[in-house]
């Protein structure tokens, strides 16, 4: 992600598609809840993410996914469109 402010920001990562799909960030939210993920001021970050449906949510092949980042100091919202491959 990127973030070209002047200040470390913080985003709420959550994930809609099948049905149950769960999203958690390496070495991260364990507990369940959506993760929190950093970035420091003017740089590009990298963080890797692991989304897991359900056995039987996702049809075989690939599902549309909507992953959104919710920056956390003021709200502002951005999403990417993707596909769920499942086997």
């Amino acid at each position: 992600m990127s973030n070209m402010t002047r200040a470390p920001q913080g985003y709420r990562l959550t994930v809609s598609g099948p049905r149950g799909a769960t999203v958690t960030a390496a070495g991260g939210n364990a507990d369940g809840a959506a993760p929190v993920l950093g970035a420091e001021p003017d740089t590009v970050q990298t963080h890797r993410v692991h989304v897991r449906a359900p056995s039987g949510a996702a049809v075989a092949g690939s599902t549309p996914l909507t992953l959104t980042l919710t920056r956390l100091s003021d709200g502002v919202v951005h999403q990417a469109e993707t596909v769920f491959l499942a086997p």
